[in-house]
């Protein structure tokens, strides 16, 4: 594979990273410590902490096995894609199939009897296109009643992400209400919007930590903890979200990991 089939494939994603609007890093240095490069990184997409790109080239599509077992060791999603579908002309309908492929689970379950958030820690989110989304990269809880499950109790899932698609797609679906004390000591209640929220989960100033849901029809409350490394390290956190639909997303269970 030489310099000008790779740069040729470099600008090709640096295209579609700007037609999609996707985080792309080229070439990406994965390993610090022995200097060891992979050809990119996009954030956002494969696994929570991203994936990883490397090239292949016909006829013996060699992947590099070093790159594979750094990925697997930092819990990093990795693909390995032919060279020689990306040295042609611009082909957007290629990007768009690979990012919607990056997006999928094999699992989405819209039952809320299969599925537990209780007790786990969301260190990204997002809100666009009328969804509200928390991922996890400690997975969720799946229910003995889940036909996946042939266990008896709850068993953790891998990475996995819930989606609520809201109500009328807007803001005002969703209320955030955070619960701090005052310098009188008193329980004051304030209000954020859902992108200070979003915001603050993905600048790492908080980390939400789901506890219980209570549905009632497309209405449902959940009440959760803010956690900081900062004052006040933690706070109570009530969200009131309308939503036409919960999808749970995930890939494998995880049987080690029983509650």
């Amino acid at each position: 594979m030489d310099k000008i089939m790779i740069e040729k494939a470099r600008s090709h994603f640096m295209r579609a990273s700007e037609e999609f609007g996707f985080t792309f890093i080229s070439p990406y240095l994965l390993d610090e410590e022995n200097g060891i490069t992979a050809f990119g990184y996009i954030s956002g997409y494969g696994s929570y902490y991203g994936v990883v790109l490397n090239l292949i080239e016909p006829p013996n599509y060699e992947i590099n096995k070093e790159i594979a077992a750094i990925c697997d060791k930092k819990h990093m999603w990795y693909t390995f894609l032919n060279v020689e579908l990306l040295v042609g002309e611009y082909n957007s309908y290629y990007f768009q199939d690979l990012l919607e492929d990056w997006r999928t689970f094999s699992h989405c379950d819209t039952n809320d009897r299969y599925v537990s958030l209780h007790d786990c820690k969301s260190k990204r989110a997002y809100f666009e296109y009328g969804v509200l989304g928390f991922e996890f990269i400690d997975g969720f809880w799946i229910t003995p009643e889940h036909p996946e499950s042939h266990l008896d109790t709850l068993v953790k899932t891998d990475f996995s992400r819930v989606e609520y698609e809201l109500l009328d797609g807007d803001e005002y679906d969703v209320n955030v209400f955070v619960f701090e004390k005052n310098i009188l000591g008193q329980t004051v209640k304030k209000e954020w919007s859902v992108q200070k929220l979003v915001d603050s989960i993905n600048n790492e100033e908080v980390v939400v930590e789901f506890l219980y849901q209570y549905v009632d029809g497309m209405s449902r409350i959940v009440e959760c903890w803010l956690w900081s490394d900062r004052k006040p390290y933690s706070r109570e956190c009530v969200l009131k979200i309308s939503a036409r639909e919960v999808q749970y997303h995930w890939n494998r269970i995880l049987e080690d990991r029983v509650w």
